[in-house]
């Protein structure tokens, strides 16, 4: 009876790690909060390599403790294995949000967002929402809070520390009175600068007729970049691309000075909706926004939805706001982009929301009316390096992402679902729970080192690889013969024949 050799070559190996160098999922994912609304809109990695989120909470079970109203601004902070170390709540009877938690620079944390409350923690109110700053020690003490505002509606949406030990925050206003001495018409941009004492130094409106509303700013050499949306195209507004008769808006980036004198304004988009959301200086100097997209004309090139569908959005400018590059993500559906941190190679990683099941997207949770937890590496060039969509049948949602390591990611943000790759859930209905996912590349590998198998012709050979992942195809190649695709991690040849004499590799895709 005739030996036929399978050889299996190293590039086996080679293949499989390459094919999964593609493929990422979830590693190890934690749920926190309590039977109400728990979202957390930002994380960072703490000093310690634990994990510190900021958000909201209308909890007052489970994880969550010494609920002071509505809904309070929720800290809770854990180890490198997701344990959790403490949480807190801090403000009073009325609505509290923290959007964005940095670090203070001397061990603490700084947070902005707004206040509707004049009782618990807060000492003062100007109108309906204040803006709000607090800071906190790294176990979560109260150190100072200050709000800012007038007989309306203020909140501070972004902050960034500053080289002289302050803090720049950045929102949006209507109000006319208290700390603000001028409105130009609906939300305008608000930029306020505060000492290390949370006082404030001096503060400035920015926009038009319409609403602008500032999402994100950095500290550059000589003043600071922020990003925006604007539907104005008037005062300091110029360049929209929608028309007066329609409310549309645009990414807007402007450059102040360090005492809030405009440098630059640029607007960016089509004709329809664009909303900057955030913005990194690039090592070189330029600048890296990120948002979504309605539009098919003007600056946005490759649209893949309907006109009132939104694509993540990316756009590279130089230091004169000038527009170098810009790339869509995403599907047919609504996709959006939130956050974006430089990874350690130089590319940038995103998190933000899609409910999209095609083009960028792959294994979408749920359908076309539901989010999912969405992160994306882009590289220099604004290519996309992976996609992964996470979570389950509910709105899941990312607002945070940071690299740990080459290949892997944390990432934090909010979950609804109570299925999928969203466990222990602590909310009924459901309602959201903070969610903190630790992403990296699905592991897969060879049963064992490559080695010649001898059979016999007609005799039956089973070949394996070690593990399956869901969803995967396993495509067998022999060399100059057959080709078989399986949906597990073996194949069964029932009858060797002379066709299977030589070398043979596996590709596995869709995992």
């Amino acid at each position: 009876m005739r030996k036929i050799k399978i050889l299996l070559f190293s590039i086996i190996t080679f293949l499989l790690q390459n094919t999964l160098q593609a493929q990422f999922g979830v590693v190890s994912e934690y749920t926190y909060g309590g039977s109400g609304f728990d979202l957390a809109f930002d994380m960072k990695i703490t000093t310690d390599g634990g994990y510190i989120m900021a958000g909201y909470s209308d909890s007052d079970d489970d994880d969550v403790t010494g609920a002071l109203g509505d809904n309070d601004v929720w800290v809770a902070q854990t180890d490198d294995a997701g344990n959790l170390e403490w949480e807190a709540n801090y403000g009073g009877t009325g609505k509290e949000v923290a959007r964005v938690i940095i670090p203070s620079g001397d061990g603490g944390w700084v947070l902005v967002g707004y206040t509707a409350s004049v009782d618990g923690d807060i000492t003062d109110n100007s109108g309906f929402k204040d803006a709000w700053v607090l800071k906190i020690d790294d176990v979560g003490t109260l150190l100072w809070q200050n709000t800012f505002g007038g007989e309306l509606d203020d909140v501070f949406n972004n902050v960034t520390a500053t080289s002289d030990g302050g803090f720049l925050c950045v929102g949006n206003s209507n109000s006319l009175t208290g700390d603000l001495t001028s409105n130009y018409g609906g939300d305008d941009v608000w930029v306020v600068k505060i000492n290390a004492d949370g006082d404030m130094d001096w503060q400035k409106n920015y926009g038009g007729s319409n609403n602008d509303v500032a999402n994100a700013v950095v500290e550059v050499a000589d003043g600071y970049v922020f990003i925006a949306e604007t539907g104005s195209n008037d005062i300091d507004v110029s360049g929209n691309h929608h028309d007066d008769l329609t409310p549309f808006t645009d990414f807007w980036a402007v450059k102040i000075e360090t005492d809030g004198d405009i440098v630059w304004q640029k607007c960016y988009g089509g004709f329809s909706h664009e909303s900057g959301r955030n913005i990194i200086e690039t090592s070189d100097g330029d600048f890296i926004a990120i948002g979504s997209a309605q539009s098919s004309d003007g600056d946005v090139v490759g649209h893949y939805g309907a006109v009132n569908k939104t694509d993540g959005w990316v756009i590279q400018i130089d230091a004169d706001g000038t527009l170098l590059d810009n790339q869509n993500y995403g599907g047919s559906f609504n996709d959006n982009l939130y956050s974006i941190t430089e990874d350690l190679d130089g590319a940038y990683v995103i998190g933000g929301q899609s409910n999209s099941l095609d083009f960028d997207i792959t294994g979408h949770h749920g359908g076309g009316s539901t989010a999912d937890f969405w992160v994306i590496k882009i590289n220099t060039d604004l290519s996309l390096d992976f996609s992964v969509s996470l979570g389950g049948s509910e709105d899941d949602v990312a607002q945070a992402v940071f690299p740990l390591d080459a290949e892997n990611y944390i990432a934090a943000g909010y979950a609804k679902s109570t299925d999928g790759d969203v466990s222990d859930h602590h909310g009924v209905d459901p309602n959201h729970d903070f969610w903190l996912v630790n992403i990296g590349p699905c592991s897969l590998a060879i049963t064992t080192d490559p080695v010649d198998v001898e059979v016999c012709e007609g005799q039956e050979v089973t070949v394996t690889v070690e593990s399956s992942p869901s969803g995967a195809l396993f495509e067998w190649i022999f060399v100059g013969g057959p080709t078989f695709t399986t949906g597990t991690n073996t194949l069964v040849i029932d009858e060797v024949t002379a066709a299977y004499d030589g070398d043979y590799y596996v590709i596995v895709s869709g995992a």
